[in-house]
């Protein structure tokens, strides 16, 4: 028989994390899609463009569904107070993966200059508009302790 103070308590909803775990597949397909030239390279109304065409109107709603799914999993029904340390710990990650990534791009695509131009662009995300979920969060975060204040 157990008893029920040692039962541990399972938050988790398997449900949401698959639906998140699939959103960000079609986020990558989304991606990958466009940037990747798979739309821009296929023969107007072929079977290969409607196929395309198809996986990337399924996949805008991705984008949509993640940011729901990321609204509903963080939210408690304590307050909590928000930290600026928590902003600038995700700014910082932003960071070193932009430069990370850069500088790979400059080692292997030795065709396109990279210049500091684009290293100093990589410290500025927000201003600079390279990250646009990035950016709309920053929005959010700051406004965030006004919406949820509690009366």
């Amino acid at each position: 028989m157990k008893n029920n103070n040692l039962v541990e308590k399972n938050d988790r909803n398997y449900g949401i994390d698959l639906l998140r775990i699939v959103s960000m597949i079609y986020v990558l397909f989304l991606h990958c899609i466009g940037q990747g030239g798979l739309l821009s390279n296929t023969i107007v109304n072929s079977s290969q463009y409607k196929l395309v065409w198809f996986i990337e109107i399924c996949s805008y709603v991705s984008v949509n569904v993640f940011a729901l799914i990321s609204g509903y999993v963080i939210y408690k029904e304590e307050e909590r107070k928000f930290k600026i340390s928590n902003y600038i710990n995700l700014w910082l990650q932003i960071v070193f993966y932009g430069f990370v990534i850069t500088i790979l791009f400059n080692i292997f695509a030795s065709s396109v200059q990279i210049n500091l131009e684009a290293y100093i662009k990589v410290l500025f995300p927000v201003t600079n508009k390279l990250y646009w979920y990035f950016t709309a969060y920053t929005g959010l975060f700051f406004i965030m302790p006004f919406l949820i204040k509690r009366n």
